[in-house]
């Protein structure tokens, strides 16, 4: 029961993302360039950064209320976490190359305070 709802969540925001977000009516409209592909990767590159040290204090924060087994699964998933920065960065580099654009420098603040309410949740 639980799956199912969890699914019909994410199906419906998945729906309303491709319905409302700028970043695919610029898709559809082929209105999105390569900075703008690199401004994305660089924004995912730098929330996958938090993905590691979110999940220690994710797994730390379920030990301190007793949840164990809740603790251990953030455990385990930080192993599986290893290394997916290095994709963003691979992506920016293919863009550097092909095309001659760098990711900015500082993330968005939309991504800054999704990072920060991530935060905030654990």
């Amino acid at each position: 029961m639980i799956a199912e709802n969890l699914r019909a969540e994410i199906d419906a925001y998945i729906a309303r993302l491709m319905s409302e977000a700028r970043l695919w009516k610029m898709a559809e409209q082929g209105k999105v360039t390569p900075r703008i592909v690199a401004s994305y990767l660089y924004n995912l590159f730098h929330l996958i950064g938090f993905t590691q040290p979110y999940l220690e204090l994710a797994s730390a924060r379920a030990r301190e209320l007793g949840h164990e087994r809740l603790s251990a699964f953030f455990a385990e998933k930080l192993l599986e976490e290893s290394g997916h920065q290095v994709w963003a960065e691979n992506d920016l580099a293919g863009l550097r190359t092909a095309f001659g654009v760098e990711g900015p420098l500082e993330p968005r603040p939309a991504m800054r305070r999704l990072i920060e309410a991530l935060e905030a949740a654990i």
